[in-house]
Formats: C-alpha cells, sequence, structure tokens
C-alpha cells in the first residue's frame, strides 16, 4: 500500500533560504476556520526531516526522522501561506536537537522543539514488552458489514466543522458504556474523505492521529452543549465545542514505517477536564501490538464561535 499522495501533498514544506521553509496550510485539513493541530505537528514533522535532508544530509546516516516533539501552539493558525524556520541547537551523533517556528503575518504561532536520531544511530539496550495497552484487548480490526463485530463505526459529529477527523475512519467498541478507564478505537487514514480510498499511515500522518480524538469528544461535546445549553446553529443542533490545542508532545517508539500498515489502534484518556482545560493522553499502537506512539496533550474547551469569530490583533484565540 503506498503512503498517503494526498496527505504528503497537504505537509509539504519547500525550503525557501537559510533553515527557512514554506508551507501551505490546507482547507480540507482544518476544524472550522483552524488548521488542525495534529496536521501542524505533521508539517513540524516534515519540515525536521527536511531541513536534515537539505542542511545535514549526512547526519543520522541520512535518515534523520523525530523521535520526539513539544509543541506550542501561540496563536489560531488560519488556513495559506506559513514560515517555518529552524534553528538548530545541538547537533549529535546519536541525539540531535532543533527548535521550529511557524510563523504567519511574520509572527509566531506554534514552536517547539524536536529531538532527531535514526534506527542505526540508536544503540542500546531493548527488553521485550509484557504488557497490553492499558490491559486492553486489540482484537482484530473491524471487518466491514459484518454485524457481528465488536466495534462500530464512529459518527464524526459536525463533520462540516471537522473537516480534518472526516478524513479518518474511526471504529469505537460496540458494547462501550463508559469513559473513566479510557476508549479504544481502530483507524484508517482516507485522505478524500469517507467515500474516498484508503491510504497507508506514515509517521507523519501518525503525528496527525494523534489529534484525532472524536471517539472521546463526541460524548464530552454532548457534555459541555447540556451544561452550557449553547445555542443552536443553523440545522438546529447546538453550536460545535471546539477543542483548540495549547501544547502537545508526541514521542515516536518508531523512526519510521517498514511495509504498509492500513490499520492503527489509538487507546484514548481524558485525564481532566477543569475550569475549560482539557489533558487527554493517546497511546496508539500497530495491529501486532507494538508501540509506535504515545502522545499527551493540553486543549481547551470553548464553542465554535471563538473558532469562527474575527481574528484578533493581540493574539488572543
Amino acid at each position: 500500500m503506498p503512503p498517503s499522495t494526498l496527505f504528503e501533498s497537504a505537509i509539504q514544506v519547500q525550503p525557501q533560504g537559510s533553515n527557512t521553509y514554506s508551507a501551505d496550510l490546507k482547507w480540507e485539513w482544518s476544524v472550522g476556520t483552524a488548521p488542525n493541530g495534529g496536521y501542524i505537528a505533521a508539517i513540524f514533522y516534515r519540515a525536521a526531516t527536511t531541513h536534515f535532508h537539505t542542511k545535514h544530509p549526512k547526519s543520522h546516516t541520512g535518515r534523520a526522522r523525530p523521535i520526539s516533539m513539544q509543541l506550542s501552539y501561540i496563536r489560531r493558525c488560519k488556513v495559506g501561506p506559513a514560515v517555518l524556520r529552524v534553528e538548530d541547537i545541538k547537533l549529535g551523533a546519536r541525539i540531535s536537537l532543533v527548535h521550529v517556528t511557524l510563523l504567519q503575518e511574520g509572527r509566531p504561532a506554534v514552536a517547539g522543539y524536536l529531538t532527531m536520531s535514526d534506527v542505526m544511530s540508536e544503540i542500546g539496550i531493548s527488553i521485550p514488552k509484557n504488557w497490553d495497552v492499558c490491559g486492553l484487548s486489540l482484537g482484530s480490526p473491524p471487518l466491514e458489514d459484518n454485524n457481528r463485530s465488536e466495534w462500530k463505526k464512529v459518527i464524526i459529529p459536525h463533520p462540516e466543522f471537522r473537516r480534518a477527523s472526516s478524513r479518518v475512519e474511526l471504529y469505537d467498541r460496540a458494547d462501550r458504556s463508559t469513559l473513566s478507564k479510557g476508549v479504544g478505537q481502530w483507524a484508517r487514514l482516507r485522505p478524500q474523505g469517507p467515500s474516498g480510498k484508503v491510504e497507508a499511515w506514515t509517521m507523519e500522518s501518525v503525528a496527525f492521529l494523534c489529534d484525532i480524538l472524536s471517539t472521546v469528544l463526541g460524548p464530552l461535546e454532548r457534555t459541555v452543549q447540556e451544561s452550557k445549553r449553547l445555542p443552536a446553529a443553523v440545522a438546529g443542533e447546538p453550536v460545535p465545542v471546539w477543542f483548540p490545542t495549547l501544547a502537545f508532545n508526541i514521542d515516536f517508539k518508531r523512526c519510521a514505517f517498514t511495509g504498509s500498515h492500513e490499520w492503527l489502534f489509538s487507546h484514548l484518556n481524558i485525564k481532566s477536564v477543569q475550569n475549560g482545560r482539557m489533558d487527554v493522553e493517546v497511546v496508539i499502537v500497530d495491529t501486532a501490538g507494538e508501540l509506535v506512539a504515545v502522545a499527551t496533550q493540553v486543549a481547551l474547551v470553548m464553542s465554535s464561535e471563538r473558532n469562527l469569530a474575527k481574528r484578533s490583533t493581540n493574539g488572543k484565540l
């Protein structure tokens, strides 16, 4: 299965000068007017790998990839051109570190540190795992059109608002009744939308998947709408709830995928929702149960009216 050409085109970065790269944030991968936080993380991943390929082609055996990233979302991004500036903090034989800033209209919007390495540089002890993801049995990926499957397709709430989430096909446990111990979901990438073809996961799209939380955010959205009595949208339903990312940390447990990966499993756990701020943990594994990535995120909980409102010039969301 070839990598996603549509997703690939959406995360392209082009060298523009000394340690500077350009990107074009796409409408299709946005939430309302703001590009999805995981989509932006994928662009940071691509910017770092492009930088090493361009500026340090021999570093890390020529295959430098992020193994960790810590991003801060300073201002609400918007669809359209963006500039990424990369600063080399440390260039090492085993581990390197870069600082990347995404700017729009001359102002920093997202910034973070990315730790770089590769399979050949990472040499040391490995201990076989003896755990399952949060004690869950993954089972097998869902079978389409199988009414006996333990998995059911997730209906993305407000897909016109959550365009980015609508490009991932999600399956939730059919018998789930509580969120207290987290939620498991199987995911396939459909960059053209629900009716488009399935395409393989890459490490960049894994960063995107770390921010696809519809399985837990759907019930949370209904709770917020009921408690806040949000106004009705044109269709008569309450307006969507917006969960803008404030901080996003991802640890990649692989430098790259080998072969094709149609399915990935995510375990999602909302740790807390307090004073309009939400903390989420995500663990991603492949069909063999091998760990792919671990992510933590801090996000706000607010009405979509803030997303769709005219942008402030003072840096406020």
